[in-house]
């Protein structure tokens, strides 16, 4: 190759660097500038479809890291469809943090307040505090104060980059649903997390909702037996003689068909036993009172296949574990169980029936006994009380596989929610009553029916805890100074007892206070 060859080939080249320089529109000058000032390279844009990183964060942001190269500013007079510059930031935090992810960038608050909750994206620091008063932003001691709407306030799932968190003033709401929980940052598997600088407080748990009663069942109308009847009486052979006098009809037992609720009847009381047939007729000399064999159940037999007894009484449920459960997502109250149903009562039994009185030598006349009173239906049950639910927890963070870093930050639980009264469940009612029996017939006496069960009580539900930091696995690294503090867990419950209109006592065993710690490990 010729010296003037190899002049023309190194001309051409630099002839082709230039137009390539030139069609980009970036000097080295200006390359240079766009680099961080910490000397990281900040990422531009995603790669594969997944959102960039953001640049590593060893410690508390410096003044040189705020530029726009590194991150994505946030004011509380901002716009979130604005580019989220420092000269056009956006309004909130959420908006920042998805600006963020889609460039690889930390997040940039100014000090202030914002009412929104949070979802942590993994590599996407936040810092918060910045002074924003100058046209410089500047790095201050001030907070930035996060009012959340909702539990948790801040949520971190799945952060296996390092992230953080500092000068936010975070504050989750108290709970407004019943067993509802106030939560100030809930993680899980998050333990690259470093939350520095930053206050946390949890509002208050909420109480859980009482147990109810089952349904009041009423007594049918015909709960209780017929009465016995008397047999009319020859006073005159004339007036009697081959005549059938008035035959009494089969007294009925009670029936009670429960009403207020479906599928519950109190067992039939039985019916009471006829008097027989009775003829006077002569054999010879001689006079005999003939009873009919044949003729219904005859004197003595009434329905006897009854045992008047009450029904069983329902089971009671247990009062609920003394701390329910956490989880990814967030605590779950523990209820007390529910009471079961009584059984109805059985009917009792009908009552002997009686030959006629005084019969006298008439020859051919006709008697019928007296008929017994019928027995009384079985009595309806009580149905069981429910449960009541547990109270709410207050928990500033709750760590769930997240060995989580804090560093010279506050953490305050609030105050957990009380426990849910166990109910005693309805009352059962008593059998029907027998029969009435008339002055001097003792022998027709039936039974009346048994009493229902009673019904089972329900249990307490679990008294919410409070804690600065509740953890499952790992436990939280604790770094600098940090003030960790809890409130009152839900209020114990003594035990209670209530005796009903049959005598029937029940009892609710107490359950113990809220858990109240500073650090609660599960």
């Amino acid at each position: 190759m010729t010296s003037s060859t190899s002049s023309r080939l190194v001309l051409a080249l630099l002839a082709n660097v230039a137009i390539a320089s030139s069609a980009c529109g970036d000097s080295f000058e200006e390359a240079q500038a766009e680099q961080p000032a910490s000397g990281v390279q900040a990422p531009s844009g995603t790669s594969g479809g997944e959102p960039a990183k953001g640049p590593p964060v060893g410690g508390a942001a410096a003044q040189s890291d705020l530029t726009d190269a590194l991150g994505v500013f946030v004011a509380p007079s901002g716009q979130d469809d604005a580019d989220g510059t420092h000269v056009h930031p956006l309004a909130t935090i959420r908006a920042g943090i998805e600006h963020a992810r889609a460039a690889g960038k930390r997040v940039f608050v100014c000090a202030g307040t914002y009412r929104e909750a949070l979802v942590i994206a993994d590599s996407i620091s936040v810092i918060g505090g910045l002074d924003c008063t100058a046209t410089e932003w500047r790095t201050g001691a001030g907070l930035s104060r996060v009012e959340a709407p909702s539990s948790p306030a801040i949520r971190a799932t799945d952060l296996t980059s390092a992230t953080r968190l500092e000068g936010l003033d975070i504050h989750a709401p108290d709970a407004a649903a019943p067993s509802g929980s106030s939560i100030g940052l809930l993680a899980y598997r998050a333990s690259s997390l470093v939350v520095a600088r930053t206050k946390i407080v949890a509002g208050h748990g909420k109480k859980g909702d009482d147990g109810a009663d089952g349904v009041q069942l009423v007594q049918s109308a015909r709960a209780n037996g017929e009465s016995a009847i008397v047999a009319g009486e020859c006073s005159a052979f004339s007036a009697c003689a081959k005549t059938e006098l008035y035959k009494p009809p089969v007294t009925a037992g009670g029936t009670n068909t429960c009403q207020g609720a479906a599928n519950f009847t109190g067992q039939a009381g039985g019916f009471g036993g006829s008097g027989g047939k009775w003829e006077v007729v002569m054999n010879g000399n001689l006079v005999f009172q003939v009873y009919e064999q044949n003729f219904s159940l005859g004197p003595g037999a009434g329905e006897t296949n009854r045992t008047s007894a009450a029904g069983a009484d329902g089971t009671p449920g247990a009062n609920a574990a003394a701390l329910g459960t956490f989880s990814k997502d967030g605590y779950l109250a523990a209820a007390g169980a529910e009471g079961s149903n009584g059984a109805a009562g059985s009917g009792g039994a009908g009552g002997s029936g009686m030959k006629p009185d005084g019969l006298g030598n008439y020859v051919g006349a006709i008697w019928h006994g007296h008929n017994a009173a019928g027995g009384g239906a079985g009595g309806c049950p009580g149905l069981g009380g429910t449960g009541g639910k547990g109270g709410g927890a207050s928990v500033a963070a709750v760590l769930i596989e997240s060995g989580i870093t804090f560093d010279g930050s506050e953490l305050a639980g609030g105050s957990g929610g009380d426990a849910g009264l166990g109910a005693f469940g309805s009352v059962a009612t008593p059998g029907g009553q027998a029969g009435a029996n008339p002055t001097g017939f003792g022998s027709l006496g039936a039974q009346p029916g048994g009493r229902g069960g009673a019904a089972g009580a329900g249990g307490n539900g679990s008294a919410g805890p409070s804690a600065a930091i509740v953890h499952a696995g790992a436990a939280p690294k604790l770094v600098g100074t940090n003030a960790l503090s809890h409130g009152a867990g839900g209020e114990a419950v003594d035990a209670r007892s209530r005796t009903d209109a049959l005598g029937i006592t029940k009892t609710i065993a107490a359950t113990p206070a809220g858990a109240a710690n500073d650090i609660l490990a599960l």
